[in-house]
């Protein structure tokens, strides 16, 4: 069954090139996914999916079988904008084809799991490798500035019937196993001075200076956060540094930085206010988490704190040890787990929901949010087979 899996996949590779190349060309930065969500819908559709809709939010999703055990295969279609059009060698939109690799804005931050998760449900169904469970495979929107959001809506909502057993997260992993990914949180730090003529300086108090040992401060705490044994170190890194004042010739009356802090399993939200609230300098100043608002391609309002919690299974889980298994048995070697040192929708299936869930894709991270973005046919390949095998390979105990 394995080797006509393969056999079978590789039959499809032109299928699987073509409609990656394809949700490349079209354009879909966050809040603005339509036309690449009706592209995968068209593509599910005949692809003979049982099931295929559309959620409240934007979301695409594929339904295949009716069983007992719920799996949810999750890629975003949405990605960051292009940038500098300039800085990129070969068109971001234009799906380049050359020497078995595939470039573009997206390639692999995750169009490329969109494709191959969209191919391996088919193959799945194609070759009933499938017993009593319900694969849903869902292309989601707002990924790249909301991480979760959008699982959250379909969870919330019910349209999946119910939370499922598990989640993949197809994230690009240069198809190793990831089983967790560092949390974060944005904040804000505020310092208020007084406003005076900047040819009298003395008259006002420079909320900028008051702010600049604060700043010390934070960079030596970085020093000093928590280190994971498997994620590593916590990072803080102030990232923007804005003033306001009456104009240019003007004291400020007020400075803030903005704070991107990384937390690794066991930090909570409260433990991260509270190490700046302890600085020295920090009694000059107040905090706040910066809010997340944006509204999806339907019109759906989002308004959201961002603090993405950190998630890990551990190495022995059932889910965990059944995707290994699984790997095994349809790539013929030993999967490398590992962690991501990123945000994914796994912060919230894991990190709020508390699903058991793994991370596994094709493309290498390096080049995600580069202008070099691409991904290589062979992982193609290799991730399609393994979107269709997980299911029933990884199941001959309980996830």
């Amino acid at each position: 069954m394995i080797d006509k899996l393969h056999k079978n996949v590789e039959e499809r590779k032109g299928d699987i090139v073509t409609f990656l190349r394809d949700i490349i060309r079209i354009p879909g930065t966050c809040g603005k996914e339509k036309d690449v969500i009706c592209r995968v819908k068209k593509e599910m559709e005949t692809l003979s999916y049982d099931d295929v809709y559309v959620s409240k939010m934007g979301s695409v999703i594929g339904r295949i079988g009716n069983g007992k055990k719920k799996i949810f295969y999750d890629c975003h279609v949405d990605t960051v904008g292009p940038g500098d059009l300039k800085a990129w060698k070969i068109d971001p939109y234009r799906g380049a084809y050359e020497n078995d690799i595939i470039y573009g804005l997206g390639a692999c931050d995750t169009k490329a799991s969109v494709a191959t998760m969209v191919y391996g449900g088919a193959l799945m169904k194609e070759m009933s490798l499938y017993e009593d469970f319900t694969l849903f495979v869902v292309a989601s929107v707002m990924e790249e500035d909301c991480e979760g959001e959008a699982d959250r809506f379909i969870f919330d909502h019910e349209e999946t019937g119910q939370i499922p057993d598990c989640v993949v997260i197809g994230e690009p992993s240069s198809l190793r196993i990831s089983r967790g990914n560092r949390g974060r949180v944005e904040i804000a730090i505020t310092v208020r001075g007084k406003s005076a003529h900047a040819s009298s300086p003395s008259l006002g108090e420079n909320a900028i200076y008051k702010m600049a040992p604060l700043i010390l401060e934070l960079e030596q705490l970085d020093d000093i956060l928590p280190v994971h044994s498997v994620m590593g170190k916590s990072v803080l890194a102030v990232t923007e540094v804005t003033s306001r004042a009456s104009s240019r010739n003007a004291i400020p009356a007020e400075c803030s930085v903005f704070i991107d802090r990384r937390l690794v399993p066991g930090e909570t939200l409260e433990d991260v206010l509270t190490s700046i609230k302890k600085l020295p300098s920090f009694k000059n100043a107040f905090s706040n988490i910066e809010v997340y608002r944006g509204q999806s391609y339907t019109g759906i309002e989002i308004e959201k704190e961002k603090f993405f919690p950190p998630w890990i299974m551990e190495e022995n889980h059932p889910l965990v040890a059944g995707a290994s298994r699984a790997y095994k048995k349809i790539l013929g070697r030993t999967p490398e787990i590992f962690t991501w040192d990123f945000c994914t929708n796994g912060n919230y299936t894991a990190g709020i929901a508390g699903i058991p869930t793994i991370g596994f894709g094709p493309g290498e991270e390096r080049y995600a949010h580069t202008t070099e973005e691409q991904v290589p046919v062979r992982h193609l390949l290799d991730a399609t087979c393994f979107y269709a095998g997980f299911p029933l390979y990884s199941a001959s105990q309980d996830l």
